[in-house]
């Protein structure tokens, strides 16, 4: 695997900040979309990423639902997740 990417304390500190009550995690498992906003498309740079940023959420112990597939296995598993969320809540 390529070298580490360089630690960023700013990226700590927001994730200190932040509590939510549910972390979403795509998998670049659909084809990369230049929407002017990501970089990196190239296969083995996905993939890089995608392992340091789960590696930074075990850092801080979040713990995160896996999203992968087409849009619309995502789309029917996020409301799936979501709904459950809201059904753990209420009762």
């Amino acid at each position: 695997m390529g070298e580490r990417q360089e630690h960023q304390p700013v990226l700590d500190e927001i994730a200190k900040l932040q509590e939510y009550d549910l972390w979403l995690f795509l998998e670049p498992d659909v084809k990369w979309v230049n929407d002017g906003l990501r970089v990196h498309g190239e296969i083995e740079t996905r993939s890089q990423n995608n392992q340091h940023l789960k590696t930074l959420l075990a850092e801080h112990n979040i713990d995160y639902k896996i999203l992968n597939g087409n849009y619309e296995n995502r789309l029917k598993l996020t409301i799936e997740i979501i709904d459950n969320l809201l059904l753990e809540a209420h009762s």
